[in-house]
């Protein structure tokens, strides 16, 4: 009984990376045109074997009901105009291809995912970044993100200092400080996994790492 019950246990186990893949792979906002050129939009939500979220077509949005995980592919119905239809999805790659029951997969919409890019910059400089100047005294920025609104705190030589007049411009911020060398005017974006921030007065950019 305890064999079994270890056998058990490790294949659900084993399965659990494959089940969280598929989860994060579908959720997310879909977009995309059915064979016939009507426009088609899903907002979808997976937690486990279950999934929710909304069908949009031609600007028309309905919950979707009865939705279903399983591996790739996921199932769901939408009720429009009193009739009950039923559509199967597949994950393929960076897309998802999805079909109703009655067309079946011959006549399947492709959907490509909508990145929200907006999040993906709020996201991507929110944090606290660290770095040195070039006269090796440590550099602390913590900051925060909410739409084109940046705050936070910047830390030079262990003395914090708010900043002010932070902004996000595409995918670029400004802003400015009142730190112990007197004021600061910088701007500063992402290279890859780092920081780069711009000091006006200072020749070479100073490259901060993420901590947290």
């Amino acid at each position: 009984m305890t064999n079994r019950f270890l056998v058990l246990a490790t294949t659900a186990l084993l399965a659990l990376p494959s089940v969280v893949g598929a989860q994060s792979a579908i959720t997310g906002k879909w977009q995309g045109k059915t064979p016939n050129g009507f426009e088609m939009d899903l907002d979808l939500a997976a937690t486990q074997q279950e999934l929710t979220g909304t069908f949009t077509r031609n600007g028309q949005s309905i919950a979707i009901t009865d939705g279903k995980v399983s591996k790739n592919t996921f199932t769901f119905k939408v009720t429009m105009n009193d009739q009950t239809q039923g559509f199967t999805g597949e994950i393929d790659g960076n897309q998802i291809n999805v079909w109703t029951d009655r067309q079946g997969p011959s006549a399947a919409a492709v959907l490509k995912r909508v990145v929200d890019v907006k999040r993906n910059i709020e996201s991507g400089f929110t944090g606290t970044w660290q770095g040195s100047t070039v006269s090796g005294r440590p550099v602390v920025l913590d900051l925060k993100v909410n739409g084109q609104q940046l705050t936070g705190k910047l830390t030079l030589a262990q003395q914090p200092a708010d900043i002010t007049e932070g902004k996000v411009e595409g995918q670029t911020f400004s802003l400015k400080a009142a730190s112990v060398d007197g004021p600061v005017v910088a701007k500063g974006r992402l290279v890859g996994a780092e920081l780069e921030l711009t000091v006006q007065g200072v020749g070479s950019p100073l490259t901060l790492k993420r901590v947290k």
